[in-house]
């Protein structure tokens, strides 16, 4: 049996009714088929502009990068200290400087603290050492409790009432220190807590 002829005129086959509106429902077919192409056309244009903007993320650290070596030149600051004197980064060339960031909600800072009491305590007057702790938004009296809790003197404190210098050095975690050379370069950052062999290691490799 041969097929039926395909319809010439400008009606549709039978059985299908005429679209009002439209020269003939060829037409009608186009139009849908372009709206489709156009939809899909947009499609891929919000596709690829999504793409362009959005950049995939960074691989991530592997588990074991305890410290990141950043070899920077560290930002010169001064701050006031807890014993109300002033503090000058570059006044300090020549040493290795370790400052340490915390504030006296944050639990791990209480844990390394008496270590670093400790290791300052190791130091004599020819140590290359530097140590200050830079707190970021307690007032003299809180940090004074907080040290009167752990039962330790007081560590050499530098007051960061506004923030400004934890928000130099991009703190975004607690506790967190940076360790500079003799030439002011931030050679090592240190996430979390530091223990006491952490920090003769840290001293020994950038004293020498």
């Amino acid at each position: 049996m041969s097929a039926d002829p395909i319809p010439t005129s400008g009606n549709p086959p039978a059985g299908i009714p005429p679209v009002k509106g439209a020269a003939n429902w060829r037409t009608t077919l186009a139009l849908l088929s372009l709206a489709a192409s156009l939809g899909l056309l947009l499609a891929a244009l919000l596709v690829f502009n999504h793409s362009r903007q959005s950049p995939a993320p960074p691989a991530a650290a592997p588990a074991s990068a305890f410290r990141s070596v950043l070899n920077w030149q560290a930002a010169d600051f001064t701050l006031p200290t807890l014993s109300g004197e002033v503090f000058r980064l570059t006044d300090h060339r020549g040493q290795v400087v370790f400052l340490n960031f915390w504030e006296t909600w944050c639990a791990p800072c209480r844990i390394e603290m008496p270590d670093f009491a400790t290791f300052l305590a190791e130091q004599d007057e020819d140590s290359p050492l530097v140590l200050y702790t830079i707190n970021g938004g307690q007032n003299a009296a809180q940090i004074h409790e907080f040290y009167d809790e752990l039962g330790i003197d007081p560590l050499p404190t530098l007051l960061d009432t506004q923030g400004e210098i934890t928000a130099l050095y991009g703190v975004m975690q607690l506790p967190q220190t940076f360790i500079l050379d003799g030439d002011g370069v931030a050679r090592a950052r240190i996430l979390g807590i530091m223990d006491l062999a952490d920090m003769r290691s840290y001293l020994a490799e950038y004293s020498g």
